[in-house]
């Protein structure tokens, strides 16, 4: 253990010199926390901590409390004992980063006799960089419109040190997006993957994994896409859930369609795939309402899980699907 004892004058938590110590026991540690800062998998950070007894009286050590052994390495057992009055204990140590890119923390609590704060607790921390990253790593889509195709963007980078790179392929992506850009055909520290989403990309919630290739290094990312594709025509809501009620209490429910070209459009034709349900329309050009009741004859106590069809006359969204539930109990 690398433990250091001098006798000295008193300082207080900033390390300054005082000239009067507190009455009764009290200590205090330096530095009140350790940041690794951004650094690799598997890196160790060395560290020191300085124990003072600031008081009058000595300061009994207890225990050291930290749950991952692997985070934190001490030279040797943390000390238990003694600090008198006017005199440091030093001790050295590693902080291991993870193997896994993040953020990452540890707690190190040191109990002692100390008259207050008995408990002290340092925390240490620090964030781990892959070698190679994209930027954002997950895109949220609330809502994008087809019609309107647009462009979606992030930025693969390489860790400071790392060899420049190029992106030689996408794969996954094929039934969102066509690819606009892979970045700079020369390797780089930095390339700009953009992609643009396809005008018949399939409507409703995806989460598109896709697959990024790298050259020279040989590594694939993967960069995550949670998106919702809305249409030309909106249908509001996407699902009908009735769900458990009795048969003298089921109220019809409505699909409204939106417009978001400004085009007009006729509804076509509106059917329940498997027959559960009743739906018919009302409207006209600008704005069309689809009223679906459960169909007559339906047993009790059985779920009926069905899909609304609704086909129209505009090109671009000849066909919505909306979902619907009932269960009928009495």
């Amino acid at each position: 253990t690398s433990l250091v004892g001098s006798e000295m004058c008193i300082r207080d938590s900033f390390g300054t010199v005082v000239d009067r110590p507190e009455e009764g026991r009290h200590f205090d540690i330096r530095p009140g926390g350790i940041d690794a800062g951004e650094c690799e998998p598997g890196r160790e950070h060395a560290f020191e901590l300085i124990l003072a007894s600031i008081g009058t009286k000595a300061v009994t050590i207890r225990d050291w409390r930290y749950e991952d052994r692997r985070r934190l390495r001490f030279e040797g057992a943390p000390p238990i004992g003694v600090i008198e009055p006017g005199t440091e204990r030093r001790v050295k140590g590693v902080l291991v980063a993870p193997d896994s890119p993040g953020v990452f923390r540890e707690a190190l609590r040191i109990v002692s006799d100390a008259d207050r704060r008995p408990e002290r607790q340092i925390l240490f921390g620090g964030k781990v960089v892959a070698e190679y990253s994209i930027v954002p790593d997950r895109l949220i889509v609330p809502g994008a419109y087809a019609i309107k195709e647009p462009i979606f963007r992030a930025r693969v980078q390489a860790r400071e040190g790392s060899e420049p790179f190029r992106v030689t392929r996408l794969s996954g992506h094929e039934r969102f997006f066509e690819i606009e850009s892979l970045g700079e055909t020369e390797p780089a520290a930095t390339q700009e993957l953009r992609l643009r989403l396809l005008r018949k990309a399939p409507l409703g919630r995806h989460a598109v994994k896709v697959t990024v290739d790298l050259d020279p290094a040989g590594k694939s990312l993967e960069w995550h896409v949670d998106l919702r594709v809305v249409g030309a025509i909106q249908a509001a809501p996407d699902s009908l859930q009735f769900g458990r009620v009795k048969r003298d209490q089921v109220k019809p429910q409505q699909i409204r369609l939106l417009s978001f070209t400004g085009r007009l459009f006729d509804v076509t034709g509106v059917t329940s795939r498997q027959g559960y349900f009743i739906a018919e329309p009302k409207g006209t050009g600008g704005g069309w309402i689809v009223t679906v009741r459960p169909a007559p004859g339906l047993s009790l106590k059985t779920p009926y899980r069905d899909h609304i069809e609704i086909t129209t006359n505009d090109p671009d969204m000849p066909k919505l699907v909306v979902e619907a539930f009932v269960e009928l109990v009495g």
